[in-house]
C-alpha cells in the first residue's frame, strides 16, 4: 500500500492531503491493532453460521450490545493525532468522549442508522470525523474477520452489503479474465464476489436501466449506476495493467467520481 500511496501522491497532487491522512491512519492502525483485546460484539459460532446462511450481517451496530472501550480509545487517539490541526474542534471532541459527555456508542449507532457513505464529500469537503469514526471500528472488524473468515467463505455470501457490518459498498473491482466483480467494504477491509450485471443495492438486473460512465479518458475507473434506485458504485478495472487494485487507496483518489455521480443525482 505504501508504494501505491507514494506513487499516487506524485500522480494526483490534488489528493495529496487526503493521501497523507490515509498514510497516517494506516500507521495508527498498525500501532494500535494489537490493543484490541475484546470482541466489539459477542457472536457465538453457531449464531454466526446462522446469520451468514440467512443473509444477515455478523454485527448490527444499530441494536447489538457493544463492547466498545478499545474502539473508543482508538478514536480519541485518531482525533488527537490525525485530526489535530485539520479539525479545529478535534481536541474538544476527544475530551468530551473521554469524559463521557459525548457518547461514542451513540455516534456509531447514528452513523449506521443514517447510512452515511464511507467517505462523505461535498464540493470542497471531506468529512474527517466521519472517516475517523469508521476507522476506529476497523481493527475490531479485522479481528472478527480473522475469526469468521472461513465460515464467511463457506456461506458463499451473495448479498450486495457487507457480511460483517452490513454497510453497502462504495467501490468494487473487476478481476480475472472473466471480469468477476468484487465489492469492497471500507469499514471492514474485506471484499466478496457479486454478480457483475446486477445492482448491489436493489438487485435490478435489467440492462436497460443499468449504465456506467467514466471521467475523461481514464477507462480503468468508472461509475456504475442504476436508474431504478438511483444509486451508484465506483468500479476499478486494472486487468490490462496486470495489477490488483488497493481499494482502500482507490476510494480516496476517485472522490471526483463521487462528485460527478452526485451532480447527476445518484446517491
Amino acid at each position: 500500500m505504501q508504494t501505491t500511496i507514494d506513487t499516487y501522491r506524485n500522480k494526483y497532487p490534488h489528493y495529496r492531503d487526503l493521501l497523507d491522512v490515509l498514510e497516517a491512519v494506516i500507521t495508527a492502525r498498525t500501532e494500535h491493532r494489537a490493543s484490541f483485546t475484546t470482541d466489539i460484539v459477542t457472536v457465538p459460532d453457531r449464531l454466526a453460521r446462522e446469520k451468514f446462511a440467512a443473509g444477515f450481517p455478523l454485527v448490527d451496530f444499530t441494536t447489538d450490545v457493544l463492547s466498545s472501550d478499545d474502539a473508543r480509545r482508538y478514536f480519541v487517539v485518531l482525533l488527537r493525532t490525525i485530526a489535530a490541526g485539520r479539525f479545529s474542534e478535534a481536541e474538544t471532541l476527544a475530551k468530551d468522549i473521554t469524559a463521557g459527555t459525548v457518547s461514542y456508542d451513540d455516534m456509531v449507532r447514528t452513523r449506521f442508522k443514517s447510512g452515511i457513505p464511507d467517505v462523505t464529500v461535498g464540493e470542497e469537503s471531506f468529512d474527517l470525523v466521519s472517516y475517523l469514526l469508521e476507522e476506529s471500528l476497523r481493527p475490531a472488524m479485522e479481528h472478527l474477520e480473522e475469526r469468521f473468515h472461513d465460515m464467511r467463505l463457506d456461506g458463499e455470501w451473495s448479498k450486495g452489503y457487507c457480511p460483517l457490518c452490513g454497510k453497502v459498498p462504495r467501490i468494487g473491482e473487476l478481476r480475472t479474465d472473466e471480469g468477476r466483480r468484487f465489492l469492497y467494504c471500507a469499514q471492514c477491509g474485506i471484499d466478496w464476489s457479486y454478480r457483475r450485471l446486477t445492482c448491489p443495492f436493489c438487485e435490478n438486473s435489467d440492462q436497460k436501466t443499468l449504465a456506467y460512465f467514466t471521467a475523461g479518458d481514464d477507462e480503468s475507473r468508472r461509475v456504475d449506476v442504476c436508474n431504478e434506485c438511483q444509486r451508484y458504485i465506483k468500479t476499478v478495472d486494472f486487468r490490462d495493467s496486470g495489477r490488483k487494485a488497493d481499494l482502500e487507496v482507490e476510494r480516496i483518489v476517485t472522490i471526483h467520481l463521487d462528485l460527478l455521480a452526485r451532480r447527476e443525482n445518484y446517491r
